[in-house]
């Protein structure tokens, strides 16, 4: 094992997995910490465990240490969320905007940033679409022919 060194990618603000050879470890509960603060602790909890892999014969020497950042967090549409903010009601944007976040990052993590990038924007559009309907009839010339039309067949 002298050979390897521990490699330490971050998972997320409050996650960190190491591993040596065979062996791994999650690092969690850090979130409160200031980032240098978080790498200085989870610097000092992978010495105390290779403290106690060299006391158990499971490391005969400290292998360097290697942290890798975290991945980068897939992020909504931002077009689509401009276009919910522009349509939605003031009232409930923001919550609405908290709900479609809360569901894409549920569909990251379940079917990845690609379709969960295409859910968000037909969540977008089921949410606006009433909003969007209701502008366009408030146009003249569109509120003027649905008029024209529901005279002409009585609809």
């Amino acid at each position: 094992m002298n050979n390897h060194q521990w490699r330490i990618t971050q998972i997320n603000d409050d996650r960190f997995e190491a591993h040596l050879g065979d062996v791994k470890f999650v690092i969690s509960g850090l979130k409160d910490l200031p980032e240098a603060e978080r790498l200085h602790q989870v610097e000092h909890i992978i010495e105390q465990q290779m403290i106690e892999l060299q006391r158990r014969g499971r490391l005969s020497a400290e292998p360097p240490i290697a942290i890798t950042p975290a991945r980068p967090q897939a992020e909504p549409p931002a077009l689509a969320e401009a276009i919910l903010q522009w349509f939605s009601p003031k009232a409930s944007c923001e919550a609405t905007l908290g709900d479609l976040q809360e569901l894409f990052e549920i569909d990251v993590a379940r079917l990845g940033p690609a379709h969960a990038r295409r859910l968000y924007w037909i969540r977008v559009a089921k949410n606006v679409g009433p909003s969007v309907w209701h502008r366009v009839l408030g146009l003249s010339i569109v509120s003027a022919f649905i008029a024209y039309m529901r005279g002409k067949f009585g609809v």
